[in-house]
C-alpha cells in the first residue's frame, strides 16, 4: 500500500528555515520508505538559486507557478511576518489547478498554509495531516496585540479561533513539534495532537568542539530578543559572539547591525548571515556553547547544536528542553531573566570542561531523535489512515 501513497508535504516558502529544513527531510525520508514524496511550496516569493542546494535531489513544485501570472506576485500583509497575501488568495484558486489524483494526501507545515489545504480537502476531496509549529490564536495574542494590529483584536479572537478550529478539526491527524502548544489546542479546540519531535541527521561521530566563542544560530528577527545577544557582549567584553543565521525581514538584519556599529561591538560580534548545510560543522566548531535569548516551541538550532557536542542555553519551558536537562545537557534560566541569562553564559565562559562535558552528554541525547525516526511517525500516520 504505501508505496502507492501519493503526499505532497505543502509549505508556504522556499527559503532557508527551520520549517523548510523539516519538510525537506521530511520528503527525503518518506521517499527512502518507499513513499511517493514531494515537496509543494505555496508560492516561489523568496526563492532564490542560492537556495537550490536545500532541495537537491528532491521533488518539489511552486503552486503559485501554475496561477494566472497576476496571481503569482505575492505581498506582505502590513505588520504580519508570516502573512502575505498568497496566504489569503491561495485557497480561493489552488483548487483549480490542482487535480483530484494528484496526490493521496497532503502534509500541511502552519496554520496559514492550510487554509490551501483545507480549501483542497473541500474542493478536491484530498484529505491532509497539519503540523501547526505555532498556533495562529497563541501568536496573534503574543506577539501581534503588541503592534499596530491591537485593534483588529476584537475581529481577531472571533475569527482565528473558527479558523484554526476548523483546520485542525478536518485534519486527518494534527502534529505539534512539541508539549508547548499541546494543552492550548487541547483546550480550546479539543483535539490531542501527536507531539513529533524535529529531527538531525546525527554525526557519525561526536567531535566536542574546542572554540572559545559563544554561537547563537538561528532563523532571526527583532522581536526574538536578539538584542539581549548585544547585551552580553557588552557585559562580557572579553568574549566573541557568533551570530549565524537567515533573516526574515532585512529592515530587521540593518538594524543589528547599525546596533553593533552603535555599540562598538564591531571587533566582538561576527556576522554570518548566508551558510549551507556542509559548512554548519565547521561553524559549531568554533564556539564552545550555544546560546538563543528568546522562548521557543522547539528551536531546531538548539539540537543541530547538540548533535554537534554544543550545551545549550535557552529559556526553560522552550520545546527542546523537552529533551534534555538542566545543569547536565545545558542551562534554562527562565524567559526574560537577563540575569539568569548571563550567569549561565559566564559559568560556561569560566568552566570549558564543564561546557565539553556537557555538549558530549547533550550530544548522545540528540542523536537519538533523527529525521528518519521523524519519519516514521509520519509514515504510521498515514498508513493507519489508509487502512479505514
Amino acid at each position: 500500500m504505501k508505496n502507492k501513497i501519493k503526499i505532497a508535504i505543502l509549505i508556504d516558502l522556499l527559503i532557508a528555515g527551520g520549517v523548510q529544513k523539516t519538510a525537506i527531510e521530511e520528503v527525503r525520508n518518506l521517499r527512502k520508505m518507499g513513499f511517493n514524496a514531494s515537496l509543494l511550496v505555496l508560492m516561489r516569493k523568496g526563492f532564490s538559486q542560492k537556495n537550490r542546494y536545500l532541495v537537491k535531489n528532491i521533488p518539489f513544485a511552486f503552486l503559485s507557478d501554475r496561477y494566472p501570472k497576476v496571481l503569482q506576485k505575492s505581498f506582505r500583509v502590513p505588520y504580519f511576518k508570516f502573512l502575505s497575501t498568497l496566504h489569503l488568495f491561495s485557497p480561493l484558486v489552488a483548487h483549480f489547478f490542482v487535480s483530484s489524483g494528484e496526490f493521496d494526501i497532503i502534509l500541511s507545515h502552519g496554520t496559514t498554509t492550510s487554509f490551501t489545504a483545507l480549501s483542497l480537502l473541500y474542493f478536491k476531496k484530498i484529505p491532509y495531516l497539519v503540523m501547526i509549529h505555532d498556533p495562529m490564536a497563541y501568536i496573534f495574542d503574543k506577539v501581534y496585540k503588541k503592534t499596530p494590529l491591537a485593534y483588529l483584536w476584537p475581529l481577531a479572537n472571533l475569527l482565528i479561533p473558527i479558523i484554526e478550529k476548523r483546520i485542525v478539526k478536518n485534519a486527518a491527524c494534527c502534529f505539534v513539534a512539541s508539549k508547548v502548544h499541546a494543552q492550548f489546542l487541547r483546550l480550546h479546540y479539543g483535539i490531542s495532537p501527536i507531539v513529533l519531535y524535529l529531527g538531525v541527521k546525527p554525526q557519525k561521530s561526536i567531535v566536542i568542539p574546542h572554540g572559545n566563542k559563544v554561537l547563537s544560530l538561528g532563523r532571526w528577527e527583532k522581536e526574538k530578543n536578539i538584542a539581549t545577544i548585544l547585551d552580553l557582549a557588552q557585559n562580557l567584553p572579553k568574549t566573541k559572539f557568533i551570530v549565524a543565521g537567515s533573516w526574515t525581514d532585512k529592515t530587521d538584519l540593518a538594524w543589528f547591525k547599525s546596533e553593533i556599529k552603535k555599540r562598538g561591538l564591531e571587533k566582538q560580534i561576527e556576522l554570518i548571515i548566508n551558510y549551507q548545510e556542509e559548512e554548519l560543522p565547521k561553524i559549531m566548531g568554533l564556539a564552545s556553547f550555544w546560546v538563543h535569548p528568546n522562548f521557543e516551541a522547539f528551536s531546531l538550532s538548539a539540537i543541530e547544536a547538540a548533535t554537534h557536542g554544543l550545551p545549550i542555553v535557552i529559556p526553560d519551558k522552550s520545546g527542546v528542553t523537552e529533551l534534555f536537562k538542566n545543569g547536565i545537557h545545558g542551562f534554562f534560566p527562565k524567559a526574560n531573566d537577563s540575569e539568569g541569562l548571563l550567569e549561565a553564559v559566564k559559568y560556561l565562559i569560566q568552566n570549558p570542561q564543564k561546557a565539553r562535558q556537557m555538549g558530549a552528554a547533550a550530544a548522545k541525547i540528540a542523536r537519538l531523535y533523527t529525521w528518519q525516526r521523524h519519519s516514521k511517525i509520519i509514515a504510521a500516520a498515514l498508513n493507519n489512515f489508509f487502512k479505514h
